[in-house]
């Protein structure tokens, strides 16, 4: 128990001497993680655009495909 309470101590000891430098990090990690969650968003958008136009193209064939049958 008391290696842990080592262990977490030296990780809540930052060890900078300049506390804003830790904001610094802060707005960095946030603007990595909005531009994640824009990537993922962009990429979920054109997979949908995709599956929207296959969709249709399927439909196309289908009522080619009866035309043709009757």
């Amino acid at each position: 128990m008391t290696e842990l309470n080592l262990l977490l101590e030296l990780l809540a000891q930052t060890g900078m001497d300049d506390p804003n430098r830790f904001n610094e990090f802060l707005i960095l990690g946030y603007a990595v993680m909005w531009l994640t969650v824009m990537v993922y968003l962009a990429i979920l958008a054109n997979r949908q655009r995709n599956t929207r136009e296959e969709i249709k193209l399927m439909q196309r064939l289908l009522e080619e495909d009866e035309e043709t049958q009757n």
